[in-house]
Formats: structure tokens, C-alpha cells, sequence
């Protein structure tokens, strides 16, 4: 190795360094400052809570019922840390948990941007630049509007960013490996392994995400290359000569193209309602058009040959086929251990819930949410985007495989489901890895003229800086009121405070109630009248009415106003119509919902003497 290379080598701890600093600062101040507002997050801390307190690491229960929707690897990290903490699980272990998460995405990150953007023949001149550009690319990543979010709030999506960044980084060393060895590197498909491993136990996409991005980035390869092809299918000492790639017939990819088009864009056609969706179909149609054109193209035998070779070497069957294993035993544990219909009956209602198909608005919420989602990445993404489009340069393997981890997922996701935010949270590495090749190039030294580099470092370090400040301080002082935190808090501090069980709400549940409260609060009430996610059984009015008979009065929340939707007259008459004597508690902290629209109140309820059950 040459002094300059070792130098270079030397060199890439400081951006490493850099970025911890930046990660630091951004997602760790202040982890509990402010209270449970998201859905997601409470359930994660009530499961892994659940887990700690029947000491139980391979089932996930809330209240003693088992909660799968999600595999166990969120609440595993919970639990770990707080052992090791010999701690009691609270939120900011949760929150600890995601900002480590985002830390180690970014870093990630960084790794796999450096392979895929450094070329195969690489000079000292190519290693600086590919280092600089998988630093401006972590970097933006870093202090993205919704990657920050990710990392602040405990929802399980940020930690399957560091596990696919890193399956794509391994895949894609593996595959440099092929090209320029011809052989496997086993290292690197063990690195995959195990990180595909990890992204399937956290959530059952992850594999997509993987095997779109890595194995879909290198069939691209061989689709599009002009590169001499190695179809040697078998090893040999005397290793086979490269085929010259074949010349394509066009009519083959517009054929493909035409149909791409059809097969993605019309069954979403059909599901459009109003003229707002109707870009939607045009863009998953553009989005077919590019994958039919690419199969169509693979579809040459010199090409598929190829390609079947570079698969041999990088061992997909083991990248993705061992990780699938691994999920597939989880879930047949907990079937022994609930029973397989439980399972099955739980499964199903996790796919009726998240599950949508082709429904036209889902690609215009995602598109809208690259355009914004980095903030300043976002920006130079789209810049970078404009600035191929005219340049068309040369494809690389590198460039295959970023195409594919945006291209891909982003149909799947706009195919499968709703549009929702946080689903792309795995995208950002690749959308990022394009903002920071388009940093680079802008700030790499010309002559006559200062480098940009210093500006656009601190309006990276500004943005870190106020996002830091919003989550762990100003959130909290501007909204308070969104969490039912303050609110129980003065309802437990009460001095006739007995336990979780003298507490209930009223046509409404959130997780954040039961963790504050310190057990199960129980809902009362019709659950078709219900505005927001509901997990357990209500209890009727009847029911809740025994209850009083039984143990005098009780607290509850409800809503001071109508339900979104329904024209119910407001819920303290209802109460009060049903026989309840309900007197309002005072002078209690403020708790929103519905955006902040609905305020929520307690009060003390009781039955009237000599009322009976109706």
C-alpha cells in the first residue's frame, strides 16, 4: 500500500468522527423531554414493558395478550439496554434505542455510499472524491427533516436503516469482489447475512428493501452494461475470457417498456376516485416502464447468463433465504407457544391493516415525501437527479444498485401500500447518497473560485442544531397538550389515587394513557365510535356500570366535543343520559387530540343510587 493510499485510509476516520459528533448532538438531547404523542411508540413501549415484567423475550404481549404485528427486535434492543442499565423500562430507554438507531444508519450509510461510489480501478483522486461524497451524503441523511423525526420518536422504522444500509454495503462489496476477482467473498455475504437478518426481524419488509436494492441493483447492472460479461458458470483455475456485451434490439425494451407500463399502471388506474389521484397510475406506470424495460433487456441469454453468475457469487439464496428461515422460525415458536390460529388470526389483521393495493394516491404521497423528507438533501437529490438526466454518464455498478434501492422500493411501497411517511425511512440512505454526489461535485476544488464546502457545513450543523433544540426542549414547550402525560400525571397525584383500575376513557385509547397510568386503562363505550387505533375489548355501559356497583366511583377521559364523523351529541350527556353521575375535575393540565382540535377532560363518575344495569 502507498504512503498516500495509507494516508487516505488514515483520513476516513475524521468524516466517521464527524458524523458521530453530528449524531450526537442532534438525536440524544433531551430523549424524554417531551411526552408520548404517537400511537407507534406507545405500543412499543407497552409491549417491551409487557415482556420485561413476565420476563419473556420471545413472545410479545400487551396486558398479558400476544401482540405480534411486529417481529421482536425493537423490543429486544429495549430490553437489552435497560438489563444492561439493570433499569425498569421507561420511554427515554425507547427513545435511546431509535436515536442509537439513527446514529448507526448514518454511519452505515457513509460505508455503503463509499462503495458504491468509488469506481472499480480507483485512483487516490477517485477514493477523496468518494469519501467526500459519502460524507456530505451521511451528513444531509443525518440532519434530514423526517430521518431526524425517526430517530427522536421510538417508532421501529430507523431501525431498519443501519440493517439495510449495511446488507446493501456487504452485497455490493460482494459483488465489486465478483467483477474484479471472480470469486465469492465470504466475509461480505456473511456481513449481508446477518444484516438482512436483523432487517427481517425488525420488520417483515426489510427483506425488500434488501433484495430490491442489492440483487435488484446488480440485474440492473446486466441489463444496461456495456462491460465485457463473465459467463463462466463454474469455477476454474484457467479462468474463461469476457464476452463482449450484446447489442440490443430497441423494439425489445419499448415492448417492455409498453408493458411495464400496462401491468403497474393500469390496475391502479382503476382504483381512481377523483381527478386529484390521476397522477398517481401515470407515475407507477413510469415507474413499470423503467422495470420492463430492465427485464426486457436481461432477458437476452448473454445477459441472464451473466447475471446468473454474479448472483452464484453473491449468494442471495443465503442473503435473503437464511433471514427468511430465521423469521419463519420466530413465528413458528410463538405458534407453539398461542397457538397457530392466533397467530394466523393476528397475522391477518396486520395485513388488512397495512396492506393496500394500488391505491393511486399512495405514489403521490410518496413522491411529495421525497421531495421534502431531507429538507436540504431533498434539494440537492433533486438537483442530482436533473444534473444525470442531462449528463448521462456512464452506468456504473454502484449507480445500479442506488437506482434500484430508490426505484424499486419506491414502486413496492406505492404498489403495496398507503403512502404513508414512514415507510420510506429505509429509502433515505439511497436518496441521500444522491444529494451528497451532487455536494461534492459542487464543492470539489476549482481554481479562481472558494469552495462552497464551509456554507453548505454550516447550514448541515445549523439544521442539526435546531432540530436538536425543537426535540429536546422547544416540542415540549409548544405541546405539551398533545400528550395525555401532564394529564394523568395530575390524575395519579391525586390523593385518592388507587391504581390503574379506578381509571378510564370514554370512546377513546391511546397506549400513552396505559403507560402513564402505569396499567390498563379500560375503554367504555361503542368502539365503532372510536376516532382512533383501539387494541383490547371495550367494556359497555352496562358493564362499566357493574364495575361502580362494585368498587364506587372511578375517573375518566373523555372527549369535551363531538367525534370526528359522527353526529353522537358531546360524551358527558351521554354519560349523564345513561344513568352516570359524572362531575367534571378541574384545574387539570390541557390534553389534545385530533390535531389538536378535540380537547380531552376528566372527570369523576359514579352510578345513581338505586340505578341498576339496563
Amino acid at each position: 500500500m502507498s504512503v498516500e493510499h495509507a494516508h487516505t485510509r488514515h483520513l476516513s476516520w475524521v468524516p466517521v468522527a464527524l458524523l458521530t459528533l453530528l449524531c450526537l448532538a442532534t438525536y440524544f438531547p433531551g430523549l424524554d423531554s417531551h411526552g408520548i404523542t404517537n400511537w407507534q411508540e406507545g405500543q412499543r413501549l407497552l409491549v417491551a414493558r409487557d415482556m420485561q415484567s413476565r420476563g419473556d423475550w420471545l413472545v410479545p404481549t400487551v396486558h398479558g395478550q400476544p401482540y405480534i404485528a411486529k417481529p421482536p427486535m425493537i423490543y429486544w434492543a429495549q430490553l437489552s439496554l435497560a438489563k444492561a442499565m439493570g433499569h425498569t423500562i421507561e420511554l427515554w430507554h425507547l427513545r435511546l434505542v431509535a436515536a442509537i438507531a439513527g446514529l448507526l444508519g448514518v454511519l452505515a450509510a457513509f460505508g455503503a455510499a463509499k462503495e458504491l461510489l468509488t469506481p472499480d480501478l480507483a485512483s487516490v483522486e477517485d477514493h477523496r472524491f468518494a469519501t467526500s461524497a459519502a460524507f456530505w451524503s451521511a451528513a444531509l441523511l443525518a440532519t434530514g427533516i423526517l430521518y431526524v423525526r425517526a430517530a427522536r420518536i421510538g417508532e421501529l422504522d430507523i431501525l431498519l436503516v443501519p440493517f439495510i444500509a449495511a446488507a446493501v454495503w456487504a452485497v455490493a462489496r460482494a459483488f465489486r469482489t465478483h467483477r474484479l476477482a471472480r470469486r465469492t467473498n465470504w466475509l461480505a455475504v456473511l456481513a449481508a447475512t446477518l444484516a438482512s437478518t436483523g432487517a427481517v426481524l425488525t420488520k417483515d419488509p426489510g427483506l425488500l428493501y434488501v433484495a430490491f436494492a442489492a440483487y435488484g441493483g446488480i440485474a440492473a447492472w446486466y441489463a444496461f452494461s456495456r462491460d465485457p460479461l463473465d459467463l463462466a458458470l463454474l469455477p476454474s483455475r484457467v479462468k474463461a475470457p469476457l464476452v463482449l456485451a450484446p447489442n440490443d434490439a430497441p423494439w425489445v425494451a419499448v415492448l417492455g417498456a409498453i408493458l411495464g407500463g400496462l401491468a403497474f399502471g393500469v390496475p391502479a388506474a382503476m382504483n381512481v376516485r377523483s381527478a386529484g389521484d390521476s397522477p398517481g397510475p401515470i407515475i407507477i406506470g413510469i415507474a413499470g416502464a423503467l422495470v420492463g424495460t430492465t427485464v426486457s433487456r436481461l432477458l437476452h441469454p448473454r445477459r441472464l447468463r451473466a447475471c446468473l453468475v454474479a448472483l452464484s457469487r453473491t449468494h442471495p439464496v443465503l442473503v435473503i433465504g437464511v433471514p427468511a428461515a430465521v423469521r419463519l422460525t420466530w413465528g413458528w415458536l410463538v405458534a407453539q407457544r398461542v397457538g397457530a390460529d392466533v397467530v394466523a388470526r393476528l397475522s391477518r389483521a396486520e395485513a388488512d391493516d397495512n396492506v393496500r393495493l394500488f391505491v393511486p394516491q399512495a405514489p403521490i404521497n410518496n413522491l411529495e415525501t421525497m421531495l421534502f423528507g431531507l429538507g436540504l438533501g431533498s434539494v440537492l437529490a433533486v438537483v442530482a437527479v436533473a444534473v444525470l438526466l442531462r449528463w448521462r454518464p456512464r452506468l456504473t455498478p454502484g449507480a445500479a444498485m442506488l437506482a434500484a434501492w430508490i426505484i424499486l422500493n419506491f414502486i413496492a411501497f406505492s404498489m403495496l401500500g398507503k403512502g404513508v411517511q414512514r415507510y420510506l425511512t429505509p429509502m433515505w440512505p439511497a436518496w441521500a447518497i444522491l444529494a451528497g454526489w451532487a455536494a461534492a461535485t459542487w464543492c470539489r476544488p476549482r481554481p479562481l473560485r472558494v469552495s462552497p464546502a464551509p456554507w453548505l457545513a454550516a447550514a448541515i450543523i445549523l439544521l442539526g442544531g435546531a432540530q436538536s433544540f425543537q426535540y429536546g426542549w422547544l416540542r415540549d414547550a409548544l405541546n405539551a397538550k398533545r400528550s395525555p402525560r401532564d394529564l394523568v400525571r395530575a390524575i395519579t397525584d391525586r390523593p385518592d389515587w388507587r391504581d390503574a383500575s379506578a381509571l378510564f376513557s370514554f370512546e377513546y385509547t391511546t397506549p400513552a394513557l396505559d403507560y402513564y397510568a402505569g396499567g390498563p386503562v379500560r375503554v367504555v363505550g361503542d368502539p365503532r365510535a372510536l376516532a382512533t387505533m383501539y387494541a383490547g375489548d371495550p367494556w359497555t355501559l352496562d358493564q362499566f356500570r357493574e364495575h361502580l356497583h362494585a368498587s364506587g366511583e372511578s375517573v375518566i377521559i373523555y372527549r369535551d366535543g363531538p367525534i370526528p364523523g359522527t353526529t353522537l351529541p358531546p360524551a358527558i350527556d351521554r354519560l349523564r343520559d345513561a344513568g352516570f353521575v359524572v362531575e367534571s375535575l378541574g384545574s387539570l393540565p390541557a390534553f389534545e387530540i385530533d390535531n389538536g382540535r378535540t380537547p380531552m377532560k376528566a372527570a369523576r363518575v359514579k352510578v345513581q343510587s338505586g340505578s341498576g344495569a339496563t
